[in-house]
C-alpha cells in the first residue's frame, strides 16, 4: 500500500465557491501540489454554455496557483497543460515562472 503521507493532492475547482476560494484551497495543506479547473461542473454550477464566460475563472485558477507557488494548472486526465494555460506571460513574470514535471496525483473536488 502506498504511503499516504507522500501523496500529492490536486484539487479540482468545480463551483463558483471553489473559484472564489481558489487561493485558500491551493494553500490549504502542504500536500496540495496543484489545482485545476473542472470546467464541465463549473459550467453547470454557473448555468453557462458560452466558452468566453470561462475566461475569468480560468485566469483566476492560474493566478491562484502561481500565487501559492504551485505550477500552472494541468488537465487532471492527461496531466498536461490545457490550451488556456499555454499563454506567454509578460516578461517581468517569465523569470519567476516555475516549470515542473507532471506529478502523480490524488484528485479531489471542492464544491
Amino acid at each position: 500500500m502506498a504511503d499516504l503521507t507522500e501523496a500529492e493532492l490536486h484539487p479540482l475547482i468545480e463551483s463558483a465557491a471553489g473559484v472564489e476560494n481558489a487561493y485558500r484551497i491551493a494553500t490549504a495543506h502542504p500536500a496540495v501540489a496543484g489545482i485545476a479547473l473542472g470546467e464541465a461542473d463549473l459550467r453547470s454550477d454557473l448555468g453557462i454554455s458560452d466558452e468566453a464566460a470561462l475566461a475569468w475563472p480560468r485566469g483566476r485558477i492560474v493566478v491562484a496557483a502561481r500565487a501559492a507557488g504551485l505550477p500552472h494548472p494541468r488537465c487532471p486526465s492527461t496531466r498536461t497543460s490545457p490550451t488556456w494555460t499555454d499563454w506567454q506571460p509578460p516578461a517581468a513574470w517569465a523569470a519567476g515562472r516555475a516549470s515542473s514535471a507532471a506529478p502523480r496525483s490524488t484528485h479531489a473536488s471542492y464544491r
